[in-house]
């Protein structure tokens, strides 16, 4: 009902996401990351359109760009940095994998956005 109102677009995007409808969900997380001024959400929008591609196969650069994007646009947060890990891991660059995930430790963050990552207590049960 709010065409342009970018926290809804938010939610109709992870919507898309969760039904793995990635055109829809990716067009939707670009049309909010450019109608917000917040940072936190072009950033979480930029995680989820990686993450749409990443489920797609076959689109690492494009994974990786996104990614690249929201942690340059926010580098202290720890998500961005625990998918670039495992995205090099998976490609077998285990310097740049080791990089990010010590990256993604040394930021503590208390609060949760809702973007796939487990978190520091996850990866040291593992």
């Amino acid at each position: 009902m709010e065409p342009k109102n970018p926290d809804k677009i938010f939610d109709l995007a992870k919507e898309y996401d969760r039904l793995e409808q990635g055109a829809m969900a990716v067009s939707l997380y670009l049309k909010a990351a450019d109608l917000t001024e917040d940072k936190l959400l072009q950033y979480k929008c930029m995680i989820g359109i990686g993450n749409c591609y990443w489920r797609q196969g076959n689109r690492t650069y494009t994974v990786e760009g996104a990614f690249q994007d929201a942690a340059a646009l926010i580098p202290e947060r720890p998500e961005a940095h625990y998918f670039l890990a495992g995205l090099c891991a998976e490609r077998q660059l285990w310097k740049a994998s080791y990089l990010h995930a010590k990256l993604a430790r040394l930021f503590n963050v208390n609060d949760d956005i809702d973007v796939g990552y487990k978190g520091r207590k996850a990866s040291a049960v593992q």
